[in-house]
């Protein structure tokens, strides 16, 4: 599959935006950018993102339910959605419904990520939820595409200046990583 045209380069230029407090030049940015690219799941969590920032929550809440529409893997939707319903308890105490999305988004986010472990009874209070929220959300920010397209500069690199001592193997297990990274959901729409 190709990279969705400009897609990374909205998203991108969103983030820069957003960063120098001009979210609505980010929403527009990114409005343009989900037009070309309706079914990028990226693009659908960035724009929810800034509608987040710009306080323009029930349009938040579409991009993310559509972005994991796209794509059920995608733990940082998971945590955006964890982060939704953690204000909206915030804002109505008394109804537990929205912490209960919340508890499920988080837990949901935790099954994706199988490194992190939690006991099950921890989960149940705002306060640990924000906490394990803020956790998994520093978790995912170091796993970028960098390094996956390090190993794969590595495989290609030793395949051109040692390809006759690659053994099949090893060449296979690379696929196969790769493969699966991918096919679970971890996205890196530039390397498509």
């Amino acid at each position: 599959t190709k990279s969705p045209v400009l897609g990374e380069t909205y998203k991108n230029l969103s983030a820069v935006y957003l960063r120098k407090g001009l979210t609505e030049k980010a929403l527009e940015v990114l409005e343009k950018g989900v037009k070309q690219n309706t079914k990028f799941a990226d693009l659908r969590n960035a724009l929810g993102w800034a509608y987040l920032e710009c306080q323009k929550r029930r349009e938040a809440l579409e991009q993310f339910n559509y972005a994991l529409g796209l794509n059920k893997n995608y733990l940082e939707v998971y945590l955006n959605l964890t982060l939704w319903y953690l204000q909206e308890s915030s804002n109505n105490p008394l109804d537990r419904s929205a912490l209960n999305q919340a508890t499920e988004f988080v837990k949901k986010a935790i099954s994706l990520d199988p490194e992190f472990e939690v006991a099950e009874q921890k989960i149940k209070d705002w306060d640990e939820i924000s906490k394990l929220y803020l956790i998994l959300k520093n978790r995912q920010a170091q796993r970028d595409t960098s390094h996956i397209k390090a190993i794969c500069e590595l495989y290609f690199l030793r395949f051109f200046y040692e390809g006759e001592n690659l053994t099949s193997p090893s060449w296979q297990y690379f696929l196969n990583w790769l493969k699966e990274r991918i096919e679970t959901g971890m996205d890196f729409p530039d390397l498509r």
